[in-house]
Formats: structure tokens, C-alpha cells, sequence
């Protein structure tokens, strides 16, 4: 969920989009949150994989900086590990993303041993 604020003037917010591998959208009726297409996996780590487009004023501004900001909102619990990638790890890494996933599916991973 990418959260629905204002920033500083002349900050890009990246645009989450559906992608090969999606099988579920976070927040959708969630007016605070822009949508979040995603991949949630069934795996013991709740491993949820999303993607983003840039447009052409994004990708000149990454050519010139090279840099890629993350801002996660923790709520003061333990950060969780983060992976950035340009590559989708959904058909090699996770065949079960076929799946179809729901909220119910969401709430067992929470409470896996």
C-alpha cells in the first residue's frame, strides 16, 4: 500500500501496477492508500511482491541520481527485510503465485508457525 500523501514539491511517487504474477490489490477501498497490486506468496515469510512503472521524467531523474528512495511505515514494530530489484522473481522463484489469493489467505500467513 503506498500511502496517499503530499511531498515535497518536485517529489515523484513511483506508480504501483498490476504485473505478471498478481493475485491480490491491498488497500483498494482504502481511501489513505493508493492500491496495491501484488504478489502475495504462500510461504512461511508472508512474502508479498509488488511492481512499479516509471514514466520518462522518473527514469531520467534515476539516470541522473541513481538513487531509489524506500519509505516504509512500521508503526514502531521491527523493520522487515526489504529486497529492491529490476528483475519480477514471481515465475522462477514462485510457481504457487497462480493461485488465486485472498484477505482470508492473507490473515493464516499472519499466524504460520
Amino acid at each position: 500500500m503506498a500511502l496517499n500523501v503530499e511531498v515535497a514539491e518536485g517529489s515523484i511517487i513511483l506508480k504501483a501496477i498490476k504485473f505478471e504474477g498478481a493475485n491480490i490489490e491491498f488497500a483498494k477501498d482504502q481511501e489513505q492508500y493508493n492500491t496495491l497490486p501484488a504478489c502475495a506468496v504462500r510461504d512461511k515469510q508472508g512474502t508479498v511482491i509488488s511492481c512499479y512503472e516509471l514514466t520518462d521524467e522518473e527514469i531520467e531523474k534515476l539516470k541522473k541520481t541513481k538513487r531509489i528512495y524506500l519509505t516504509l511505515l512500521t508503526f514502531n514494530d521491527p523493520l522487515q527485510p526489504q529486497l529492491l530489484t529490476v528483475d519480477n522473481p514471481v515465475p522462477d522463484y514462485f510457481p504457487e503465485h497462480k493461485k488465486e489469493f485472498n484477505s482470508d489467505d492473507y490473515e493464516k500467513l499472519q499466524n504460520m508457525e
